[in-house]
């Protein structure tokens, strides 16, 4: 599971470890949205079957919001 930093205002996703934060295309940001994004992938005997899932359905399986998560991990 990863629990990232994303730009309020950029569809990508941010690097670094400390602010500011900057995505790919320059724009950074002190304040974050922290995202959950796992990729899981299912095998039945016969078949596999790969999905990814975001925060709008981890947050529900886990029961934390991706911020919370990360304040835990510190």
């Amino acid at each position: 599971m990863l629990v990232f930093p994303w730009p309020h205002d950029c569809p990508r996703k941010a690097d670094g470890s400390a602010p500011p934060y900057e995505c790919k295309k320059g724009n950074q940001t002190n304040d974050p949205l922290i995202k959950y994004k796992l990729d899981v992938e299912v095998y039945d005997g016969d078949e596999t079957a790969k999905f990814v899932l975001w925060d709008n359905t981890l947050d529900e399986l886990v029961g934390l919001t991706a911020s919370t998560l990360l304040q835990k991990m510190k």
